[in-house]
């Protein structure tokens, strides 16, 4: 028979540091990785960072790799690309979260009252951000951590009404909005004048 050689790449690794805009560790945060080789191969991993921020991901092969970091109320880093060669270490990677909008928001049903229970997805604004807030007892919704930029608002309302709005939010800005069917009865507050 024919002789076969097989040849294994050396691995390479990328590390350094994730933190807040201060400086700081971020608990529970994570390192997004897309590599994608130069053969045209793509993968997609995550690795958590220590609770002192540091991170370490072995097992890559060489082409370009994107590190993003996410963490509980920040919004993602700013993505970093790396062109790596076979076998090779780089450990100075600094990654930092931003701060994230924040969106402040009621949902009211077609009754024209607040509703509670139904989770409010937010998505768009940074690589795969897909982010859900339950509504409280009176229909009040938080959602934190929102990359700058467009953002979809999505709810299916208790009656089964399916709403969808788009807001624009900046970094570390927050933003008041209210969810309700078209054309219905909306609550009120204060004194009602007619004619001046």
């Amino acid at each position: 028979g024919e002789r076969v050689t097989l040849v294994r790449t050396a691995e390479s690794v990328v590390s350094g540091r994730l933190h807040d805009p201060g400086g700081a560790p971020v608990e529970g945060a994570s390192v997004q990785v897309s590599l994608v080789q130069r053969t045209g191969y793509s993968s997609r991993s995550e690795e958590h960072a220590t609770n002192l921020g540091f991170f370490r991901i072995g097992r890559l092969g060489p082409g370009v790799v994107t590190l993003e970091a996410n963490g509980p109320g920040w919004a993602p880093s700013a993505s970093e690309a790396i062109e790596l060669t076979a076998g090779e270490t780089r450990s100075d990677i600094a990654l930092r979260l931003r701060p994230g909008a924040t969106i402040l928001g009621e949902l009211i049903g077609a009754d024209g009252r607040p509703q509670a229970g139904p989770t409010v997805w937010v998505s768009g604004g940074g690589l795969g951000f897909d982010n859900g807030a339950e509504t409280d007892a009176e229909g009040r919704f938080r959602a934190t951590g929102i990359p700058p930029g467009d953002v979809d608002l999505r709810v299916e309302t208790l009656e089964g009404i399916e709403l969808e709005q788009r807001v624009r939010v900046a970094m570390g800005e927050t933003v008041r909005d209210r969810l309700a069917p078209p054309g219905r009865v909306v609550r009120l507050h204060g004194h009602v004048r007619a004619g001046g």
